[in-house]
């Protein structure tokens, strides 16, 4: 029976992603950032309840991989082409890229499976983290409005960021040390308390520093 706890939690990520995308087509463009919170919690609670009631199987790793496919994949592409949909007639053709985005996330998906599982860092960017930037210049974007190539071109090296070899160090081993917990409790507030305040701006700042942190570590390890 314990062995399918975490399955079901993998499959509530693939569900809230699945649900922000009929969000979406629906235009009910608010309720997004909730579900994909709820698809991000999924995805983080899945692996650890996994690890401590000892229960992982390949049927997991597949799961988990396919709800991210959703979630991490799909999900951003859909916001994607909503947002080039709003650009004007210029869009009507382009607005098919953003089905190459998914490309770059199941690639990396795949990658990560069959060679990069068991290293202290991410090669390639995390599609969790990837899907996180895209959403954040999504909501950006709705305020600054800014050019369509920059737009596109700022997505695209998103999607490159999760299949170049460039390594992302992982702050895993921050979970190891009740310090390190400790840590990780502040920065989550302090995320939490600079969304209040400065909404997806904070947001972008804080991905751009921990990009910057992540790679410099990274290749420390």
């Amino acid at each position: 029976m314990k062995r399918l706890i975490p399955n079901f939690i993998t499959l509530c990520n693939g569900f809230f992603g699945i649900i922000s995308i009929i969000a979406i087509l629906n235009g009910q463009i608010n309720f997004v950032p909730y579900f994909f919170a709820g698809a991000l919690l999924c995805d983080f609670l899945d692996g650890m309840i996994a690890r401590l009631l000892n229960t992982s199987s390949e049927i997991g790793k597949e799961l988990d991989s396919l709800c991210d496919t959703i979630s991490f994949g799909v999900l951003p592409a859909v916001l994607i082409a909503f947002m080039l949909k709003h650009y004007g007639a210029s869009s009507d053709i382009l607005i098919y890229l953003a089905a190459i985005y998914p490309l770059f996330t199941i690639y990396r998906l795949a990658k990560f499976n069959v060679k990069f599982s068991n290293l202290p860092y991410f090669v390639g960017l995390s599609s969790p983290l990837a899907a996180i930037m895209v959403i954040t210049l999504f909501f950006l974007n709705i305020q600054w409005q800014m050019p369509l190539a920059l737009y596109l071109g700022l997505n695209l090296i998103i999607a490159l960021l999760m299949v170049l070899p460039v390594h992302f160090y992982t702050f895993k081993d921050l979970q190891k040390s009740n310090i390190g917990k400790f840590l990780l409790a502040i920065i989550f507030i302090a995320i939490i308390i600079l969304f209040i305040l400065f909404a997806w701006i904070s947001v972008m700042i804080l991905l751009i520093i921990y990009l910057i942190v992540a790679i410099i570590l990274g290749y420390r390890k």
